[in-house]
């Protein structure tokens, strides 16, 4: 029953998706159900529950590609090509020469191949593409992005699949790599968590051994509750593949929070990595940033603020170095510098993880430091539109309470009555009522 539910809910994007590859609704209709069926039976091989809508899309991706390796549908697949390819319906269209570039773009609408050819090949703008195909410019840029976004999951069922992956030019499955982890990073720069894991694991997926993409997916952690015990086991082993890697040793240093001893010698570790890169390259912005980091850890303020201040020299609209020097002066009860960087900080990009981590900050100083609730509750307010994260929606209902705004204090607390909060959040609430 629970299996039927898991599927039932994505089964109309799923049928898109295979129709998307077969242009079959019976053909479509088989492989969704072959689908299935092969996900019912290897359940146990889904380690992570949280992938499973990635990981039963890549099971249908494969089903699919296995029925367009028969011989009718490949003739099939090859007249559909000459159609989407046909240079004649917009003179001036670049031919297409490369077959396996002509294969991936029959799987993705017709009016959408023009306009992918018109753009990235021959270079022709957003407006000017519109004009050809009798679209809007907004059209347009809404098919370019999902064109985009189906050719690269075809290029990676390609790369990973091994009867395919020779048919990809020389570097192209390097590239596609490259782009899952820019992608990834992407996302987890903007607390998109799972999309940030799927990306990695897509990477891993078509490189299994890639260094860079197991390195980045054991550094994908929660930023406020930090590595999990698991997170904490990949990291020590990512730490023995990668004993130069300053971003591993600077994870481990927070995933071994809980043990003084242990972090104590990462700390060590971490530090002696951040030196030697930094003797053979002063102006490494990351190496004094990790070394900021690990004075924070070791409870030397002056240090940290010294090695941030040198990294926001450098990087002065760096999210990241800023977040630095504002905690080493909040840390100091500086909140009079510290305050305008945090607000420096969101305004840079109001989306990101550092710009949440600033709001956090500022509503801390100005409800329990400050006493101006009110203030506090319009920054919670910021910090629980970008995160929906339940604990946060504690915060938020604590400072609506202390403001007096007992009305939106109840309605959100309704909202997150399931999630177990502080003492003073209850106090609140019954309070209010």
């Amino acid at each position: 029953a629970a299996f039927e539910y898991l599927v039932l809910r994505p089964q109309d994007r799923l049928y898109r998706q295979a129709m998307g590859y077969l242009r079959s609704e019976e053909a479509a209709r088989d492989a969704l159900q072959d689908a299935f069926l092969k996900a019912f039976a290897g359940l146990d091989a889904l380690h992570d529950d949280s992938r499973f809508p990635s990981w039963i899309c890549r099971i249908l991706s494969n089903v699919c590609l296995n029925s367009l390796r028969d011989a009718r549908r490949r003739r099939d697949l090859k007249e559909s090509v000459a159609e989407a390819s046909d240079i004649r319906e917009h003179p001036g269209q670049p031919a297409i020469r490369n077959a396996v570039l002509k294969e991936l773009l029959a799987r993705i609408p017709r009016k959408s191949t023009q306009m992918f050819v018109l753009y990235y090949l021959g270079g022709y703008s957003i407006r000017e593409v519109a004009q050809r195909v009798g679209a809007t410019p907004g059209s347009v840029k809404q098919r370019l992005y999902r064109a985009r976004k189906q050719l690269q999951e075809e290029v990676i069922q390609m790369a990973k699949d091994d009867e395919t992956r020779h048919d990809l030019p020389d570097g192209f499955v390097a590239k596609t790599v490259a782009r899952l982890l820019e992608q990834g990073r992407r996302s987890r720069l903007y607390m998109k968590l799972d999309e940030a894991r799927a990306r990695f694991g897509e990477a891993l997926d078509v490189c299994p051994d890639h260094p860079g993409a197991m390195m980045e997916l054991e550094r994908t952690f929660d930023p406020i509750d930090g590595p999990s015990e698991d997170d904490t086991a990949t990291l020590r082993r990512a730490a023995k593949a990668h004993p130069d890697s300053i971003d591993v040793a600077m994870a481990l240093t927070a995933a071994l929070r809980q043990d003084r001893e242990q972090q104590a010698e990462a700390i060590e570790n971490c530090m002696k990595l951040c030196n030697r890169r930094l003797a053979g390259v002063p102006d490494d912005v990351d190496a004094l940033i990790a070394k900021a980091q690990m004075y924070l850890w070791k409870r030397d303020l002056d240090a940290m603020e010294r090695a941030a201040r040198r990294a926001v020299a450098l990087a002065p609209n760096s999210q990241h170095s800023l977040n630095y020097l504002a905690l080493s002066l909040a840390r100091q009860n500086r909140w009079e510098e510290a305050f305008p960087i945090y607000e420096t900080i969101y305004g840079l990009d109001n989306k990101t993880v550092w710009a949440y981590i600033s709001l956090r900050q500022m509503g801390t100083y100005l409800g329990f430091h400050e006493g101006d609730w009110e203030r506090a509750a319009g920054v919670q307010e910021k910090v629980w539109d970008l995160t929906g994260r339940p604990h946060e929606a504690g915060n938020l209902i604590y400072f609506y309470g202390r403001a007096g705004q007992l009305d939106h204090a109840r309605a959100l607390f309704r909202k997150v009555r399931d999630f177990p909060h502080p003492a003073r959040v209850y106090e609140v609430v019954a309070g209010a009522s």
